[in-house]
């Protein structure tokens, strides 16, 4: 029973010290989603928790922040936010080539109150076309549930490394995170242009809604 309790204790305190790095985002009516700190000043969050692209709120440590949308980028459901005063600690970051099936992960989300789920890696894919024709050149597939909330937050390693941004709109049901290494290169285009050059337009890219998560 020791060891059980060994490792229930080094999951908690995980879970205590990623979630410095999480908040809520305000950006939807009725529902709010989860975003990661990503920079001094700037949170990762999933496209399709940003229904509104004013009046946006991030909640840090109980208290409310106004943020702004830097960019969006609907094929890969990642969006960017730049709030205010914001001194949460950004999250550190995995790389997809460390990323083994098997390897033990929480899913974080802080909708409300901090919320968090165990499982493992199932699968990381290579390129993987979304059900409304996006594709997303690394996908996490986890069996750590995904609780409506949860999109926009970290899928975190047994490190505290967020190794992807959890996202409703790949999962069908299945818990489905986008690798660091996409969100890096989505978000140097955001902060660049404020939004993602592309030499084609992507099917089926316009802005998701209605999704759970």
């Amino acid at each position: 029973m020791g060891s059980l309790k060994d490792l229930s204790k080094e999951i908690e305190a995980l879970v205590e010290k990623a979630s410095q790095s999480v908040v809520r985002v305000d950006a939807r009516r009725g529902r709010a989603g989860t975003g990661i700190v990503w920079d001094s000043g700037l949170v990762l969050t999933a496209n399709h928790v940003v229904e509104q692209e004013e009046d946006i709120e991030v909640v840090v440590d109980g208290k409310s922040a106004k943020a702004s949308l830097v960019g969006r980028d609907p094929a890969t459901d990642l969006a960017l936010l730049k709030v205010d005063g914001l001194s949460a600690p950004a999250m550190p970051r995995a790389k997809v080539s460390d990323l083994k099936p098997g390897q033990i992960v929480l899913a974080i989300g802080r909708p409300g109150s901090l919320k968090a789920t165990f499982g493992t890696i199932s699968a990381v894919s290579s390129p993987w076309r979304g059900w409304r024709g996006s594709e997303v050149e690394h996908l996490i597939q986890t069996n750590a549930p995904l609780y409506p909330g949860f999109s926009g937050g970290p899928l975190v390693d047994a490190d505290g490394r967020a190794v992807g941004m959890n996202s409703w709109v790949f999962g069908r049901g299945d818990g489905r995170a986008i690798a660091m290494d996409v969100a890096e290169r989505v978000v140097e285009s955001l902060r660049a242009d404020g939004r993602i050059k592309r030499p084609y337009p992507t099917p089926g890219c316009g802005q998701s809604s209605g999704q759970a998560g």
